[in-house]
């Protein structure tokens, strides 16, 4: 069968081999977290003075310098979140942050020096990013370091990264919630084949696959050997994505994985669903055969982890 041939049948029969684990993005909401209480934040230091022009004016190819010290002070007026040279996984960044401000300059003051006897055995955070923000109409650069995933300034160490890279999540999930998505561009990111063999789709820590509104199919058959890259993206008809994600919110069962025999004895495939939602969140449905994962997990085949 050819590839377009397992789309289309794949689709055809899912309403009942649909096998969610894990429902949602790979993001934690505030109120979800355990240590996201407000007790944790230190002085905000930063005042919200979000400007949309000046935050659509960020962009991570310029350069900027990284502050000086910890804590910024002054008007907070912008703040776009890039992705970095990977170490831990690739991900796809979100737009900027022009409102809630409040709500990252909360999350930077939650940021506490490492210890003077730190040794560094875990990472320090769950991504490698480049938070850029306007303050006093200064772009300033917080990256994480790729040795722990560590924020440095001034020549100090900050171990919790996540509490600036959530708090910027909070406020852009609020920040859409009072808008209506832009037109989607573009976008290269729904490319199965630039997927680096060992590693996952490059997806967004926003977004739910319930809400895709484009999707390609990822194919490549099953090896005893090496596992195979994926082959070149097979675009999913519009009417049929809608019936696959209708058909997730209403037939899908709770399960701990694949089942024990999901291609029924036949010779097995992956086909990861790989789509965008209308914010353009890339998100992926992870696929053998004819059954289907909801789940947070990398799509890495054992022998590559």
């Amino acid at each position: 069968m050819t590839r377009r041939g397992y789309v289309v049948g794949a689709l055809a029969v899912l309403v009942l081999l649909i096998v969610p684990l894990a429902l949602g993005s790979l993001h934690t909401p505030a109120g979800t977290r355990p240590d996201s209480s407000v007790a944790r934040t230190g002085r905000i230091t930063l005042v919200a003075a979000g400007d949309k022009r000046t935050a659509e004016g960020i962009t991570c190819a310029s350069k900027a310098a990284p502050p000086t010290s910890l804590p910024l002070t002054g008007s907070l007026q912008g703040a776009r979140l890039c992705a970095a040279t990977p170490r831990y996984r690739r991900w796809t960044a979100p737009e900027p942050l022009f409102d809630h401000l409040d709500v990252l300059a909360a999350g930077l003051a939650r940021l506490e020096p490492a210890p003077k006897d730190y040794i560094c055995f875990q990472s320090g955070g769950s991504f490698h990013y480049d938070l850029r923000l306007v303050v006093d109409g200064q772009e300033v650069s917080l990256r994480t370091q790729p040795s722990c995933l560590e924020l440095t300034a001034g020549g100090v160490d900050y171990l919790d990264s996540d509490e600036p890279f959530d708090a910027f999540l909070d406020a852009l999930t609020a920040q859409r919630a009072e808008r209506q998505p832009p037109p989607l561009r573009p976008t290269k990111a729904l490319d199965c084949a630039a997927t680096p063999r060992g590693q996952d789709h490059a997806l967004s820590p926003l977004g739910d696959p319930l809400e895709m509104v484009e999707a390609v199919s990822c194919w490549r058959p099953d090896s005893t050997g090496e596992t195979p890259p994926w082959r070149e993206a097979v675009a999913v008809p519009t009417r049929a994505l809608a019936t696959f994600v209708a058909e997730m919110r209403t037939h899908a069962r709770r399960d701990v994985g694949f089942d024990h025999d999901p291609c029924a004895g036949r010779e097995w495939f992956g086909q990861d669903l790989l789509g965008r939602t209308a914010w353009g969140d890339v998100v992926v449905v992870r696929g053998v055969c004819e059954s289907y994962l909801l789940s947070d997990v990398d799509s890495v085949a054992p022998e590559d982890q």
